[in-house]
């Protein structure tokens, strides 16, 4: 019988090994979700997570003196709101006590300039013709009943309408006021999305990074273990065809021996 050197099933052994190539590399792991995180003045503002049960949540973090502002100015524009356009009667009346005031102050200020002039055309007319019984002084003081008249009227007017210039300024006040409240909570509002959306887009990179990353891993791994296997289906086929030879070596010497 004819026996084979050992040394050549352990260079087989060896070569075999050193054709496995892919064996030892491990196929890539699929990236884990990258969470965001951003920060102001060394504060958490907003964060970007994968929740198990929620799924991907993106959400402002806010500290517990904007949500007591936040939470105040709403109850605020709640209460304030559908008051705006009422008017309770204390109010009205002080439109009206201020409106009357000033209107008191006007008579005063007309009364004070004209009555010395009433006196002194009366004076002049009964100095010049000693009496006033005359038609000249009368049609003098039905001018003067006139001009006096329409400036009464004129204050009384005047009086109306700053009594509605109060109320309109009141009311202008308190949309003003309304305004800032709602405009407050509303930039408040732009600035937690705006940090939500710097969170989110955060993490939206850094995981189409690692994902592009896998993908390049998985294509080079495939294209790996696909080459390994070529190698290996080459290096199974010269060993078969070595062994194939060995056997018919074999043979011959054998048959040789016989003959002798």
């Amino acid at each position: 019988m004819f026996n084979l050197p050992d040394r050549n099933y352990k260079s087989l052994k060896l070569d075999l090994r050193a054709y496995r190539g892919g064996g030892d590399n491990e196929e890539p792991k699929k990236p884990s979700f990258q969470n965001s995180t951003i920060r102001y003045g060394g504060t958490d503002v907003a964060k970007t997570y994968n929740d198990p049960t929620a799924g991907i949540v993106t959400e402002y973090i806010q500290t517990p003196e904007e949500k007591q502002l936040q939470e105040w100015r709403k109850s605020q524009i709640v209460e304030y709101e559908p008051k705006v356009n009422t008017w309770d009667q204390s109010t009205l009346d002080g439109f009206k006590a201020t409106a009357d005031a000033n209107k008191q102050k006007n008579l005063t200020a007309f009364n004070e300039l004209y009555e010395p002039i009433r006196r002194s055309t009366r004076n002049d007319f009964f100095n010049r013709m000693g009496t006033l019984d005359s038609t000249a002084y009368l049609d003098r003081t039905n001018e003067m009943d006139r001009t006096e008249n329409k400036a009464l009227s004129e204050i009384a007017m005047d009086s109306v309408s700053q009594e509605e210039s109060l109320k309109n300024a009141e009311l202008a006040r308190r949309y003003q006021y309304l305004n800032y409240l709602q405009g407050s909570n509303s930039a408040m509002d732009q600035n937690a999305y705006n940090a939500m959306n710097y969170s989110n887009t955060g993490s939206n990179n850094a995981n189409s990074f690692n994902l592009g990353n896998y993908q390049a891993q998985v294509t080079a791994y495939n294209a790996q273990q696909q080459a390994d296997a070529a190698r290996k289906a080459a290096m199974y086929g010269m060993i078969g065809s070595g062994l194939s030879a060995t056997g018919d070596v074999v043979s011959s010497l054998a048959t040789a021996k016989s003959k002798k």
